[in-house]
């Protein structure tokens, strides 16, 4: 599993790399954005047997996620991608690997610019803590250059991951564990 996901990783990132020295703007065709994120959770809900929810304390509760995400540009505005990550949830402590699809609108056609996201996927079994889940994240950001050649992002977003402690569904188990918060996100476009 570990050698298929690096495979793909390294031909996504080959692909987004081979295929951008025309773009000045890194707003066409390929892409590949890969990025690190600061979740601080500020919503752990726990429904044991299906009959309520119980919250738990957020005192400590962060994540620590990184992401790649390949994609293409439709036109200068609008891109789609595929993404996948690694999340590492502490207090509660799950590590999650999620797989979603990548919405992105850009509001200007140009180096510099504002946009908005939308990650919509599922959350990958890695452990037996948990054996399958959801994911949700919206939010805005500002891709900008560092450098004449260097593409980053910078962004915030609301943050929802729901894991099943049962082998049926996130929506219908009655044993789930919802972790919400807000990510603060930095990332470079190659």
């Amino acid at each position: 599993m570990r050698t298929a996901i690096t495979l793909i990783l390294t031909a996504l990132l080959t692909q987004a790399l081979y295929s951008q020295d025309y773009d000045r703007n890194k707003n066409e065709r390929f892409f590949n954005i890969t990025k690190f994120s600061y979740i601080n959770v500020n919503d752990v809900v726990f429904d044991g047997f299906g009959t309520g929810d119980e919250n738990f304390s957020t005192d400590n509760s962060r994540a620590n996620s990184l992401q790649t995400i390949g994609g293409y540009f439709l036109n200068p505005n609008f891109s789609v991608g595929l993404g996948i990550g690694l999340d590492g949830y502490h207090y509660p402590n799950y590590n999650t690997l999620p797989l979603f699809i990548d919405l992105r609108g850009y509001f200007v056609d140009g180096k510099n610019s504002a946009f908005a996201f939308l990650d919509v996927g599922t959350v990958v079994k890695v452990s037996d803590s948990y054996r399958k889940g959801r994911m949700l994240e919206v939010g805005v950001g500002y891709k900008f250059f560092a450098a004449s050649n260097i593409a980053m992002i910078a962004s915030i977003n609301g943050t929802f991951k729901g894991l099943s402690l049962t082998d049926e569904n996130y929506t219908t188990s009655d044993r789930t564990v919802a972790l919400r918060g807000i990510g603060f996100t930095i990332g470079f476009i190659f």
